[in-house]
């Protein structure tokens, strides 16, 4: 059986310009309002085009997880979890969030086995 083949590197437009960020450079990948922004681990931010629903499959489920509509996280950069309302948890990851990471009770039992993989 074919082994599935993940994206090492994400393209970002900036002006003229195409740059190419590694993959495991991101620390998450945000999206809101219709726009879908990367941050990477050093602080940069990137405007992208594509939305969460794309980019989910072509990345590596071991170091992405899809925590809520609206942010895929980097299992480097996530310092822990912690119980919420309603058995959701709050992720906390080691920068600072453009809003809080909340993730379904649905998906929780999901985050915290994926966490020990």
């Amino acid at each position: 059986m074919k082994q599935p083949v993940f994206r090492n590197t994400l393209l970002v437009f900036i002006n003229e310009k195409i740059i190419p960020v590694k993959i495991s450079d991101i620390a998450f990948i945000h999206s809101a309002g219709g726009l879908v922004k990367v941050y990477a681990k050093d602080g940069r931010r990137y405007l992208i085009s594509q939305v969460l629903d794309e980019l989910e499959p072509q990345v590596n489920p071991y170091l992405f997880f899809r925590a809520s509509r609206q942010f895929l996280i980097n299992r480097d950069v996530i310092v822990m979890a912690e119980h919420f309302f309603n058995r959701r948890l709050v992720v906390k990851l080691s920068m600072e969030t453009p809003e809080r990471i909340i993730v379904s009770k649905m998906k929780a039992p999901e985050l915290v086995a994926w966490m020990q993989r």
